[in-house]
């Protein structure tokens, strides 16, 4: 391996440290709980060496919800259902689970999507990627709309805007729930709400 290659493998694992430190950290505390000082001193680094690897506090949270928005997207992906009925309860079921298995995510997504500042302050790049992840995750929903209409099942639909009110009314329905301890939260209920709403807008869409 050369020294080139090795350095590189280096910074790789330090970015790696700093974003589990730092995940700890904003899911502890929140986002505005932590600071570029807190994420040093847990994670044994100077500022020099962070700021050589993320350009802000706002960086290292946008490449953190981009790891959540790549589990959401891997689950989403796996559907492979071909019934329009089934496959929109399974895209439901796969939401519901990712807040269940990965909850601390949903709220640093749930957070970091009505954080425009946030947003304006990343790269071009980095906007590009978690774009990337978001389409991987609303593409099976688009998918079967366009399906239902071509299939003469569903009435005429803007996919875009159907896509939208879909993941909002499950998000709106999760939410509720999110800031209940985990204990807390009525599992089988918060499921049967999502099927629930799931068959109901269904039944909205249909012919």
């Amino acid at each position: 391996m050369g020294s080139a290659e090795r350095r590189a493998r280096e910074l790789e694992a330090r970015k790696a440290d700093i974003l589990e430190v730092s995940k700890e950290l904003f899911f502890q505390h929140g986002y505005e709980g932590v600071s570029v000082k807190n994420i040093c001193d847990a994670a044994e680094y100077g500022k020099s060496s962070i700021y050589a690897l993320f350009k802000s506090k706002e960086d290292i949270y946008a490449h953190i919800n981009l790891e959540g928005l790549t589990i959401l997207a891997d689950m989403m992906q796996k559907i492979e259902d071909r019934d329009l009925e089934k496959e929109l309860l399974l895209c439901s079921e796969t939401y519901f689970e990712f807040f269940l298995n990965y909850r601390s995510f949903y709220l640093a997504l749930f957070y970091f999507a009505n954080k425009q500042p946030i947003r304006d302050q990343l790269s071009q790049e980095l906007i590009q990627a978690l774009e990337f992840q978001r389409q991987r995750i609303t593409e099976e929903i688009k998918d079967l709309f366009q399906r239902g209409m071509e299939e003469k099942v569903f009435r005429k639909l803007d996919v875009e805007q159907t896509n939208l009110l879909f993941w909002s009314g499950l998000s709106g329905i999760i939410s509720n729930y999110s800031y209940l301890s985990p204990e807390e939260v009525p599992v089988e209920n918060l499921r049967e709400n999502c099927r629930q709403f799931a068959f109901l807008f269904l039944n909205g869409v249909k012919k």
